[in-house]
């Protein structure tokens, strides 16, 4: 093994070493932090608490309390779990050419899908930044800022690119 190739696995192990700690004292002072609330007794049954969740988790009831943002909310958070399969696919398709979801004829189908939700994806995205940065809303003043862009910016390329 030459001296650079050396060099370079002494650096990436010290390296994978270090993110190893930095990802156990994360995990250490987050599970300290827990330690110090107060166990709560939970007063509903198991039945109320999934029907909650279904509405508040999935059918994200409380975004809707502004209609607009509600739709797009709902639209991205959406889009995202089907982008995500769409993704798995490819990676797949990576390591397996000609590889598809075993879905059968209903795979042009999935495909279809992925585009129009690629598509209402960056309508949604493009009236987020609209609403964030055409009628500033007071709600959003404080979020004005170039990480919130940078977002917009990186899905909307996303959605372009795919």
């Amino acid at each position: 093994m030459s001296g650079l190739l050396l060099a370079n696995l002494i650096l990436f192990i010290i390296i994978v070493l270090y993110s190893v700690y930095l990802f156990a004292y994360a995990v250490k002072t987050r599970l300290a932090y827990i330690k110090l609330g107060k166990k709560e007794e939970l007063d509903i049954s198991f039945k109320e608490r999934f029907e909650n969740f279904w509405i508040n988790v999935l059918g994200q009831s409380k975004l809707f309390k502004d209609r607009k943002s509600g739709v797009m909310h709902l639209i991205l958070f959406y889009a995202f779990f089907i982008i995500q399969l769409g993704l798995i696919e490819l990676i797949i398709k990576g390591y397996v050419p000609e590889y598809t979801f075993p879905l059968g004829p209903l795979h042009p189908f999935f495909t279809f899908m992925q585009e129009w939700t690629m598509f209402f994806m960056l309508c949604a995205l493009i009236y987020a930044a609209y609403r964030r940065y055409g009628e500033k809303l007071e709600r959003l003043q404080w979020k004005r800022d170039k990480k919130a862009a940078f977002v917009y910016i990186a899905l909307i390329t996303l959605c372009l690119s795919i």
